[in-house]
């Protein structure tokens, strides 16, 4: 019983007492006193939720009793650093974590509560294209990039929701028994899948969507390596990704400019390179073990508190604090694989496969391009970054993998 109750708990007094003291000196450092009351209420609010969440998680017995637990770290980690960088950043992040754990619950109980998950590919395959469309017809170009709906003044990112219905659908098609959608020869079934991908990945191409087509390509891949029958097709389509890169380099002016500063952003220092090497200046100003919480410059990154906040994590919790989110990561994904590997139903086998690596790329993606080991895409780093679709959306994401984890009775752990 002991046992237990350390397991509980000692984890919950650890992430409290590195918010305490997190935003302890961040109340210390700021010299308005409205700025201090702001961060005061935000860390009070952000603890009480984060306890009583995880409490509920435990109490109600909700599967995996550990996966809830990096996602907070995260969380913790990306608020402080939102609140170093503006309190109002961290205000408004803190109101959309309250929606987050209210999404987080309802999509538990949702999925747990629906009993056809693996029988609805129209549905999720129709709100798709719905979405798709309506961003097409009334979304807002943004940075090159056509992926914004606005009701008055708050926007909303339809692909983050896409991405989820996306999994779902792959799913379903890759379906051998329960609720088999697809008949005939695995090649048809293969070019029939492949097909529903490649519409997904027409509509991201023509609202400029690199990053989320790139993300979406390598969960199709990933998905049909463990799923599929024909690898062949795994061959067939790696060849057909390296062909559409090259065209997409050879025509696109966007994407010559993306792999020009990748390869050389020093080339042009104050002009397109700016972002990375601002990017590369402050990770390298970190050094090891950073300059400290508060104590650091990300007012000169661009886009500091959504594409590039791993800079200024890196800047003021230095490399070591930069390895320790990615590890953090690390856990969130080894946790959902094992949720996987645990789960009963097939279905929920391949939707909680399909999420932990639609997290894990979508981290990989976003890290790559800020430590400049792959060309620079425009994608949030979940949890983190600042931003309501993208913290909404994967509280939805964690809430269904957190239904499966659920067995007959017995916690993952």
């Amino acid at each position: 019983m002991r046992e237990k109750t350390y397991r509980i708990y000692t984890p919950l007094l650890m992430l409290a007492l590195m918010n305490v003291i997190g935003f302890g000196l961040l109340a210390f450092e700021n010299a308005a006193e409205a700025d201090r009351i702001k961060t005061g209420v935000t860390a009070l609010l952000f603890m009480l939720l984060l306890i009583i969440s995880y409490l509920l998680i435990r109490a109600l017995h909700m599967g995996d009793g550990y996966l809830f637990l990096p996602v907070t770290a995260l969380m913790s980690i990306g608020l402080m650093m939102l609140t170093r960088i503006d309190p109002s950043y961290g205000e408004r992040q803190m109101l959309w974590f309250v929606v987050s754990v209210g999404v987080f619950f309802v999509s538990y109980f949702m999925y747990r509560a629906v009993k056809i998950k693996n029988k609805l590919f129209w549905l999720y395959a129709g709100a798709s294209v719905a979405l798709f469309t309506a961003t097409l017809l009334f979304g807002r170009t943004i940075h090159g990039a056509k992926n914004w709906i606005y009701f008055g003044n708050q926007g909303f990112q339809p692909s983050e929701l896409i991405r989820i219905l996306y999994v779902l659908a792959l799913s379903c098609l890759f379906g051998t028994g329960d609720g088999k959608l697809l008949s005939g020869s695995d090649t048809k079934k293969s070019m029939l899948i492949t097909a529903y991908v490649y519409i997904n990945l027409g509509f991201l191409v023509l609202q400029r969507e690199w990053g989320i087509a790139v993300l979406f390509f390598i969960i199709y891949m990933a998905m049909y390596f463990v799923f599929g029958k024909k690898m062949s097709f795994l061959v067939i389509n790696a060849a057909i990704a390296a062909l559409g890169g090259y065209v997409g380099y050879k025509v696109l002016f966007h994407i010559q400019t993306r792999v020009k500063m990748w390869v050389d952003p020093f080339s042009d220092p104050t002009g397109r390179g700016y972002q990375i090497v601002q990017s590369l200046i402050a990770i390298a100003s970190g050094g090891f073990t950073g300059v400290g919480l508060a104590n650091g410059s990300p007012e000169y990154v661009p886009f500091v508190e959504s594409d590039f906040i791993f800079s200024a994590v890196c800047e003021e919790f230095g490399i070591l604090g930069g390895i320790g989110v990615i590890l953090l990561f690390f856990i969130m994904v080894y946790r959902g694989f094992k949720i996987a590997l645990a789960a009963k139903s097939s279905f929920d086998k391949r939707t909680a496969f399909g999420l932990s690596v639609m997290f894990g790329f979508q981290t990989f993606i976003i890290l790559g391009g800020v430590v400049k080991l792959i060309p620079l895409t425009g994608i949030t780093l979940p949890f983190i970054s600042y931003g309501g679709s993208s913290l909404v959306t994967s509280f939805m994401a964690l809430g269904i993998l957190q239904a499966i984890s659920v067995g007959e009775g017995d916690d993952i752990e």
